[in-house]
């Protein structure tokens, strides 16, 4: 099997890219034996909170070496990547009132994909999703499958302790999903997921749009979607998986 990615980003409408507080990330097709397996990971940094973009980035790269795919291995590695946060975003000093933001910790939303031979396992925190398309259908839709689910408090991964007590306890699961040669796999933050599920409620197809996208002309995509009211002005991220 073959594997083709290509990831798209943009900040908010007004913001630089610098400001932009998603990440994505991905593993490469790994094919050496015991088990070939490729792992892709999309984050949603928390806008309320400060030093999300650092936590975001962090939950991705773990996801993909292995680190957060489970509630074993979530609990296992957490305090280090927490710490390894806090490390980064302490490198300088901070103002005050920066460093009363730091105690209350950054958030972020995880969704995680890991794709082996012929099944593929999938794991959420919080709504940023995953859209699985099959012979031009809308295979899987995880973890949210109906645009009125979205809300302004979802669960999120905590950089700090506390609020992460119970996070095992409100990991999404789905496992041993069958994989063909021809799947697509479309990953994205809230604000396009919500739109793709509005479209798909409307009997359309918005992965015919996403499949055709190239990079130059994803911003003016989003532009129109924005302007015309379509699409919520957040940080914007899709990674875009063809197996072939």
């Amino acid at each position: 099997m073959e594997i083709m990615t290509q990831s798209f980003k943009l900040p908010k409408q007004g913001n630089t890219l610098e400001e932009y507080e998603d990440a994505v990330f991905h593993s490469s097709w790994l094919k050496n034996p015991p088990t070939a397996l490729f792992r892709a990971a999309v984050a949603d940094g928390a806008t309320e909170a400060s030093f999300s973009k650092a936590w975001a980035n962090l939950v991705v790269q773990a996801y993909c070496q292995g680190e957060l795919n489970d509630e074993k291995t979530l609990i296992q590695h957490l305090p280090r990547l927490q710490k390894q946060w806090y490390a980064k975003v302490t490198q300088k000093p901070l103002p005050w009132y920066a460093v009363d933001k730091l105690q209350r910790g950054a958030f972020s939303a995880l969704f995680g994909l890991t794709l082996y031979k012929n099944r593929y396992d999938i794991m959420a925190i919080g709504d940023s999703c995953l859209f699985h398309i099959r012979d031009d259908k809308l295979e899987n839709a995880f973890p949210i499958a109906h645009s009125e689910q979205f809300n302004n408090r979802p669960l999120l991964l905590s950089s700090v302790a506390a609020p992460n007590e119970n996070i095992a306890q409100h990991i999404l699961y789905k496992q041993t999903l069958s994989l063909q040669s021809g799947d697509e796999f479309y990953l994205m933050t809230d604000a396009l997921a919500c739109w793709f599920l509005q479209m798909s409620e409307k009997k359309r197809q918005p992965w015919l749009t996403m499949r055709s996208l190239k990079p130059n002309h994803f911003e003016k995509w989003i532009a129109k979607l924005r302007n015309t009211k379509a699409l919520r002005n957040d940080d914007v991220t899709l990674l875009r998986i063809i197996t072939q």
